[in-house]
C-alpha cells in the first residue's frame, strides 16, 4: 500500500434502514438522485457515503452522500457500503467532510456556501455564549 493512501475511517457494510433522515449535514441544494441511477445501477456505488454513528439507538447520520444514498435506496438495495465516523466525532470535522465532498464536484453556489458556514459560525457562536440563529435574525432584521 502507498504511503499516500490511508484510509481516515473504516468501511463497512450497513443497512440503510439504520441510516437517520437528519440532513444536519446537507449543503448542496440539489437533492434528485436521478442523474446518478443510471451510473450506480451499472457501476456500483463507487465511492461510499460517509456516515456518523450514533450512539443512542444505534443508527447512522449522513454525513455525505446524501444523493448516493437516495439512489440505493430507488434502485432498491437494502445496504451499502459506508465510511463511518466514531460518535464521538466533533461536528466541525464533520462539516469539514462535507464542505470537501461537495466542494470538489462543482462550485459551490451562495445557498451552498452559507449552508457550509453556518455551522462553523454557530460552533465559534457557542463558544462566545450566544445564539447563533438570534444574531443572524438581529442582523438582518427579523
Amino acid at each position: 500500500m502507498s504511503d499516500k493512501f490511508r484510509p481516515i475511517f473504516p468501511v463497512s457494510l450497513i443497512s440503510l434502514s439504520r441510516i437517520s433522515p437528519d440532513e444536519r449535514f446537507r449543503i448542496t441544494s440539489e437533492t434528485s438522485a436521478a442523474r446518478l441511477i443510471p451510473s450506480v445501477r451499472s457501476m456500483g456505488l463507487m465511492q461510499p457515503p460517509l456516515l456518523l454513528k450514533n450512539t443512542a439507538d444505534e443508527s447512522f447520520t449522513v454525513v455525505c452522500g446524501f444523493r448516493r444514498i437516495a439512489a440505493c435506496r430507488e434502485l432498491g438495495w437494502s445496504q451499502i457500503g459506508a465510511g463511518i465516523l466514531d460518535a464521538g466525532t466533533p461536528e466541525s470535522e464533520c462539516v469539514k467532510f462535507a464542505i470537501t465532498d461537495n466542494s470538489f464536484q462543482r462550485p459551490l453556489n451562495l445557498i451552498e456556501m452559507s449552508r457550509a458556514c453556518f455551522p462553523v459560525f454557530s460552533a465559534i457562536f457557542r463558544r462566545w455564549g450566544k445564539k447563533p440563529r438570534h444574531w443572524v435574525c438581529r442582523k438582518i432584521l427579523l
